[in-house]
């Protein structure tokens, strides 16, 4: 990493003291290593470590740390202690095996980089440190030593190549001779005579029978003792296989001294061998060549892949069409290509639901998810594409159940999919689980700059108090990640006007409206849209609502133009008309709870406005449910003074999920309103629980609701300052908890240095200039 910048440090540590048990820790760490601030960052990333015991990455970053600095042996512990969370972890085996190599324990060096190599043998990092240290652990294992054969009571035949010119003296008998129906051994015989044969070398000196004065032939040597007929004839039959087969010299089989005679030699069997060669021949090239041609496909579609897979990383409108024709070539050379149809399924779904492309896509996705189905093969960007699909059909809680019951099996360690589950519940309104799940896939997908925005932007939808944190990590997703990556650029120019920045968003959307065909049509709609809210803001009125005018014409479907056109009236005070925006917005969309959300923020500030929010609320429960909803529904039902309603609302809300702190915080205030404040503090420690039990924390709030609780029940001044210090804990950012302590500093000069009040106060009006307490801070600092 390179140094950062001043602006991009700030950031970071914004982020890490917004929620230090985050991932914001890493980016932080990165930035304080690259700048050669150890101390630093040992300290951040040990916390880190606390924070995320079964995550390995803050381990692996904490021996980067020591190794650094040049301290193996607390690098190598950290190491073990990231082994022993995941022993078959490449990256912490590699790393591990370079220290012990450059301690000089080449043993366990060598060992531990084996084990990275077995676990990812094409990972490059480990290649190179293979390269490096002269190991090649590819090569083969030399094969031991055939066993010797057992020793046998018979021998077999043996076979001796016999020369066809007059030969030397046979050796003596051997047993394997061929037998007659009389159970001896014949003598060989003259070829064609019937007679038997003349011993080698003695010419043809036999006479005709008996008693015509011809010498007798010699008698039959009988067979060695213990020697059966038919192992004599297995013996022969043997001889002869093997003089067929190979046919390139005379054989015979030596007995008890007869020998059946060579027969000549066959050119057929040999012209019949150099034929199969030939064939052989011809077969094995065939086979080449088509192997050559197979692999060069495959190693053509191994390329075609991976660019594909960097293609839509870059969540960018023109690398999602790019990384499609690369799939579609994909296919066109292998129709049965798994990763083809499945990222494919995956782009064409995001083109049709996120950037408002035709319908067909849509089906088009549907035949490629088919096609996945077909070949039988779980894949994790088909289970995403598949969830996008029946989200954006208007069925996001069907998509979430669906997906969550994937991610129980075997893919619910996959990055991937937590971000489309983080997606989903954002899209849902489940803002604290779309933080889990986007937290836990940026700290196993750092480099993922979609997860990154989306996590960005469920910080931004909370609203006021959390727009440090957003505004840091759509910071990383620009400045580390993609340059121009648009959901990042629209998000912080939203930030922006929400801070009453409006030439700073105005350089954010320019830049979108500059990028042509890289922006989606809807991106460009949507940077309209902004671009007329930073217009109105600047005092332009007429040109603001042609921008919203021109957004609304170019993508009139989509319910976000309308709410951002909602936002920026409701900031003007124009409560009425927002509300017509947002209602509209909710129209067109009805599963985006955010929309819902909105309108009844906007009915809550028409004058007796609460009842009618109350309706708009039932029924978008009614019609999309969930706990965000109900807790809206609750609030609705408070401000218009009906507190059983709005009991039966919250219980609700928690009946749908049971850790929601911000339906038990709202439900103590009920219990508080009703001067019952030992049910209000008992919902309240629940709620610092859930909150601290959750995975990017959030007591914060929990714990300022205490303060006021103990406050107004007239507890000591102590009690209450404790409660507001253990909410500053939970967030150093926190503006009701800077305030209070700073003014109470204030007040009690005589105790605390005037300095330390002065800090919080002006801390207070940095983070939050349009706070409810701001003019009385400002007095208080002036007095100071």
């Amino acid at each position: 990493m390179k140094p950062p910048t001043p602006a991009e440090l700030a950031g970071f540590e914004h982020a890490f003291a917004a929620d230090p048990s985050s991932e914001a820790y890493r980016p932080l760490t990165e930035a304080y290593l690259a700048m050669g601030r150890f101390m630093e960052a040992m300290v951040v990333c040990k916390k880190g470590v606390k924070a995320h015991p079964s995550d390995l990455a803050p381990r692996l970053l904490l021996a980067r740390i020591y190794a650094a600095q040049g301290k193996d042996r607390k690098a190598l512990e950290e190491l073990e202690g990231a082994l022993a969370v995941r022993p078959g972890d490449a990256e912490a085996n590699r790393t591990a095996g370079l220290l012990h190599l450059k301690l000089g324990e080449k043993e366990r060096g060598t060992a531990a980089l084996r084990k990275a190599w077995e676990t990812a043998p094409a990972d490059p990092a480990t290649l190179e440190a293979m390269q490096q240290w002269g190991l090649d652990f590819s090569a083969p294992a030399t094969p031991p030593a055939a066993p010797r054969a057992a020793s046998v009571a018979t021998p077999p035949p043996v076979l001796q190549p016999v020369s066809r010119g007059a030969g030397a003296p046979l050796p003596g008998p051997l047993p394997g001779a061929r037998a007659e129906g009389d159970g001896r051994p014949s003598a060989p015989r003259a070829e064609g005579t019937g007679r038997p044969a003349a011993p080698r070398g003695q010419g043809d000196a036999t006479q005709g029978a008996a008693g015509q004065g011809n010498a007798a032939p010699a008698p039959a040597a009988r067979p060695a003792e213990g020697h059966a007929p038919a192992e004599a004839a297995r013996s022969a039959a043997y001889a002869d296989e093997l003089a067929a087969r190979y046919a390139t010299q005379d054989w015979v089989l030596e007995s008890h001294g007869e020998v059946r005679a060579a027969r000549p030699r066959s050119r057929a069997p040999l012209l019949a061998t150099v034929g199969l060669g030939v064939a052989l021949l011809l077969v094995l090239g065939v086979w080449f060549g088509l192997s050559s041609v197979r692999r060069a496909r495959a190693v053509e579609i191994d390329r075609l892949l991976r660019q594909s897979r960097e293609l839509i990383e870059k969540d960018g409108y023109a690398s999602y069409r790019e990384a499609a024709r690369l799939c579609e070539r994909i296919l066109e050379r292998d129709p049965d290509a798994l990763g083809g149809h499945a990222y494919l399924a995956y782009v064409d779904a995001l083109r049709w639901g996120e950037h408002g492309e035709s319908e067909s896509l849509r089906e088009e996705a549907r035949k490629h998810l088919d096609a996945v189905g077909r070949l039988g093969q779980p894949h994790s960007h088909a289970y995403a594409a598949e969830a996008y699909l029946r989200a954006y059909g208007g069925d996001v809680r069907g998509a979430l159940e669906q997906l969550r019951r994937v991610m129980a099996g075997p893919e619910g360690g996959s990055a991937l999919l937590h971000g489309v589950l983080g997606a989903l519940a954002l899209q849902a309104g489940e803002l604290d689980a779309a933080r889990d799940d986007l937290t836990w896939a940026r700290q196993n997908a750092p480099g993922d700059v979609r997860v990154t925005a989306l996590l960005a932007e469920q910080w931004r939808r909370r609203g006021p108090g959390h727009e440090i944190q957003a505004g840091a990590l759509y910071d990383t997703a620009l400045a580390r990640l993609v340059p121009d990556h648009v959901p990042s650029l629209l998000g912080k120019a939203q930030l922006l006007l929400a801070a009453g920045q409006a030439d700073e968003a105005l350089k954010r959307i320019d830049r979108v409206l500059g990028m042509g065909p890289n922006a989606s049509p809807r991106q460009v709609a949507v940077a309209h849209a902004l671009r007329g809210s930073a217009l109105h803001a600047q005092g332009k009125a007429a040109d603001g609502d042609a921008e919203e005018q021109q957004a609304i014409a170019l993508d009139p479907a989509d319910g976000e133009i309308h709410d951002l056109v909602g936002r920026r009236k409701l900031r003007a005070g124009d409560a009425a008309g927002a509300a017509a925006a947002f209602r509209k917005a909710a129209d067109l969309e009805p599963t985006r709870v955010g929309f819902h959300a909105d309108l009844a923020a906007a009915l809550l500030q028409k004058p007796g406005g609460a009842p009618e929010a109350a309706a708009a609320l039932e029924q978008a429960s009614a019609r999309v449910g969930g706990a965000r909803l109900a807790k809206l529904l609750g609030d609705a039902w408070r401000a218009a003074g009906d507190g059983e309603k709005a009991r039966a609302a919250y219980e609700r809300a928690l009946t749908l999920e049971p850790k929601n702190a911000d339906a038990r915080i709202a439900l103590a205030r009920l219990w508080r309103d009703r001067k019952d404040f030992p049910k209000a503090l008992e919902e309240l420690d629940r709620a610092v629980k859930d909150s601290s039990e959750a995975a990017a924390g959030g007591a914060a709030a929990a714990w300022i609701e205490i303060g006021e609780t103990e406050e107004l029940r007239g507890d000591p001044r102590d009690a209450v300052e404790k409660a507001y210090t253990s909410a500053l804990k939970a967030d150093p950012q926190s503006c009701p908890a800077l305030f209070w302590l700073g003014r109470s500093r204030a007040d009690r000069a005589g105790r605390y240095d005037p300095s330390l009040a002065k800090q919080m106060l002006q801390d207070y009006l940095r983070l939050c200039p349009r706070g409810a307490r701001a003019g009385e801070a400002q007095r208080i600092v002036a007095s100071l």
